[in-house]
């Protein structure tokens, strides 16, 4: 822990929180070789790899760095989008 903040090291990525969580079942999905953890919306996000096919997992519940609202807050604002992501989805 550093100056109140958690860090985490998961395969190529280092990353704080707020608080300690556990991301255990990130790795389940995949090599993680990149984490947009800077983010003020309350959201950590990950770039995974897994059967050389990449993913974006994003997960709210956290208490990224920069975030100042209430972790409930930011899952009910993902849940939300859920129907975005779905209009948004697309096969490569």
């Amino acid at each position: 822990m550093i100056e109140g903040l958690f860090v985490y090291n998961i395969d190529k990525v280092t990353f704080q929180l707020k608080e300690e969580i556990d991301i255990i079942w990130l790795q389940d999905l995949g090599y993680v070789f990149k984490v947009f953890d800077q983010q003020d919306s309350g959201n950590i996000c990950f770039g995974v790899e897994k059967d050389g096919q990449k993913k974006f997992v994003k997960y709210a519940g956290a208490r990224p760095v920069e975030y100042q609202g209430d972790p409930a807050e930011a899952v009910s604002r993902l849940k939300a989008a859920i129907p975005i992501y779905d209009e948004l989805k697309h096969t490569v």
